[in-house]
């Protein structure tokens, strides 16, 4: 009979909380990075926490009225990241703390450069993402039937800091 190891730090609960945090610090450093380009005016960023669930996470809302609004909520105990924008969610998975908020990155640069085409309603959308080299992501809802060149399209705008006014010349 082989001895089985278990992982006893796991089940310590200062372990936990550590492995948390560096994912929620992570997380928030994927938004930060993502936003930059943008300037922090772009968009308003809140940390909501359902501490019955267990779930924490980033709300993105963007000052330009036509970019999607987006959010990223992490378990505290899981692997997993729900990222959401428009209307589409996208649930991505990694035991590697860093690449999974790279992930993370990835979608929100596409989201915030308004590279996001959406069709279908709130309860079964679906997007194609443009990322940054070029590559494009087919998230969402699976639909089949009509072709993507023939359903009603949602295009979203980037990320913009609002202008201020010039001053008057007069």
């Amino acid at each position: 009979m082989e001895a089985v190891t278990v992982d006893a730090g796991r089940h310590d609960p200062e372990v936990v909380l550590a492995e948390v945090e560096r994912g929620r610090s992570a997380l928030r450093d994927a938004v930060a990075n993502a936003l930059r380009p943008y300037g922090r005016l772009a968009a308003t960023t809140a940390e909501v926490c359902n501490c019955a669930d267990q779930v924490w996470g980033i709300e993105i809302t963007p000052v330009a009225t036509n970019a999607a609004p987006a959010y990223v909520v992490h378990p505290d105990e899981g692997d997993e990241v729900i990222v959401g924008f428009g209307n589409t969610d996208v649930v991505l998975w990694n035991e590697d703390v860093d690449a999974l908020a790279e992930q993370v990155r990835g979608l929100l640069d596409a989201v915030f450069a308004g590279r996001v085409v959406e069709v279908g309603t709130p309860a079964r959308s679906r997007a194609k993402l443009t990322l940054a080299h070029g590559a494009v992501w087919n998230v969402g809802a699976v639909q089949f039937g009509l072709p993507w060149r023939r359903r009603q399209r949602r295009t979203y705008q980037p990320y913009t800091a609002p202008t201020q006014p010039r001053p008057s010349t007069e």
